[in-house]
């Protein structure tokens, strides 16, 4: 294929085999994190590989095929955790420097950063 003069090369990464081995083991990666970050959210702060397995219907060691260790699991978890996050706080951040700005202008819209900071904060605490 050629674009711009240069030949491009398309190569299969993660999720483009033939047979769709890599996409499956991309969702259940994805799968055991998210049961992970449940299971932080109904308060389980030390789910065991044996908990993360019962709640997405694989065996703990087909947990133990994506995280080399329990501790490895918990950090990528936290850090799927941190990744959708991110969003929001940067967004309410940079709505509060706005904010900070007009105020000083002597605008009055603390009562839409109020508004917006409200439904923020109730996305983040659902997540």
């Amino acid at each position: 294929m050629e674009l711009n003069g240069r030949t491009a090369v398309l190569t299969g990464g993660a999720g483009m085999s033939g047979d769709g081995r890599s996409a499956r083991r991309d969702r259940n990666r994805l799968a055991v994190l998210d049961a992970v970050i449940e299971l932080f959210s109904e308060g389980v702060l030390e789910p065991t590989p044996d908990d993360v397995a019962a709640r997405v219907g694989l065996s703990a060691r087909s947990v133990y095929r994506y995280f080399v260790d329990r501790d490895a699991l918990l950090r990528a978890a936290i850090d799927r955790s941190f990744e959708r996050v991110m969003p929001l706080y940067l967004i309410l951040t940079q709505f509060e420097s706005l904010d900070h700005y007009r105020i000083h202008r002597g605008s009055s819209s603390s009562e839409t950063r109020d508004l917006l900071a409200d439904a923020l904060h109730t996305l983040l605490d659902a997540r």
